[in-house]
């Protein structure tokens, strides 16, 4: 369903912005000519080079190389780029998740979210490396100490990296972590100006005969069917609530001239399970 924007207003987003929004096989929201032209020429000139990225730590699940928001790297980006450091204050405020909000929220009930919406606002917070990672013993013992404490904690913040795809990069079909109220990716290429065969954004669905089993936060692939697939586009994105079965992958890059550019986006609570 192409709808014309009910966008938050802000100088960052593009006042022509289109908006595809789909129910099926759940919510999610394509979003083409996402961020002001200006902004994003600007953006994607002071994109940091690939010799920037390789000096970085590498979230190895995430991506072939990423420069992440509490890296030092990230620091220096938004201190000299005018563009990155408003793009950052956007995603870093209530605007990012009123926005979000503004998609999503009458849906969220539906999909399993256990708190009370209109509880939930924003509140600016640092997850460090080590609190994202899927083996991280940070993230249990805090979940184990604290999580009977914060179980009613509304205040989510936001975090962001950004990626580099190259030759053989691609993600299985899985859930994000449960702690995560929406997740998105922002592409400040395309497939086709970088001649990308995979890289596309797919979304699946569970099918008929399994949709009575817990399959997880990482399901068999057999056990699901492929809905749709978007191809990245230069200031396109896409935008999903993280409830337990928003599936989503990434095609496999099997052939490219240039590796393709994104941005992660995340709204999350601290530790709990809000699904």
């Amino acid at each position: 369903m192409i709808l014309k924007s009910k966008q938050i207003e802000h100088a960052v987003l593009n006042s022509n912005l289109s908006e595809n929004f789909r129910n099926d096989p759940f919510p999610h929201l394509e979003v083409l000519d996402f961020i002001d032209d200006s902004v994003m020429k600007e953006l994607v000139k002071d994109f940091p080079s690939e010799h920037e990225f390789s000096s970085a730590k590498t979230l190895k699940s995430r991506a072939t190389h990423n420069i992440y928001y509490t890296d030092s790297l990230f620091r220096d980006l938004i201190n000299r780029s005018e563009a990155w450091r408003k793009l950052y204050e956007f995603i870093n405020s209530k605007d990012f998740l009123a926005y979000f909000m503004s998609h999503f929220k009458g849906h969220l009930i539906d999909l399993g979210y256990q708190h009370n919406v209109e509880k939930i606002r924003f509140k600016e917070h640092l997850e460090s490396r080590e609190e994202i990672s899927h083996s991280s013993h940070i993230r249990r013992l805090r979940g184990l100490f604290f999580d009977p404490f914060t179980k009613n904690n509304y205040s989510v913040f936001s975090r962001l990296d950004l990626s580099l795809g190259g030759m053989g990069y691609g993600k299985p079909p899985h859930a994000d972590n449960e702690n995560r109220l929406g997740g998105a990716v922002l592409y400040l290429n395309s497939a086709d100006e970088t001649e990308t065969v995979g890289g596309d954004f797919q979304v699946w669905g569970v099918k008929d005969e399994y949709k009575t089993e817990n399959l997880g936060r990482i399901p068999d692939r057999e056990k699901l069917e492929l809905q749709h697939s978007y191809p990245f586009r230069r200031n396109s994105a896409l935008f999903f609530p993280c409830h337990d079965r928003s599936y989503h992958s990434v095609g496999e890059i099997t052939s490219q001239k240039e590796k393709r550019k994104f941005l992660y986006l995340s709204l999350s609570f601290k530790s709990h399970n809000v699904w």
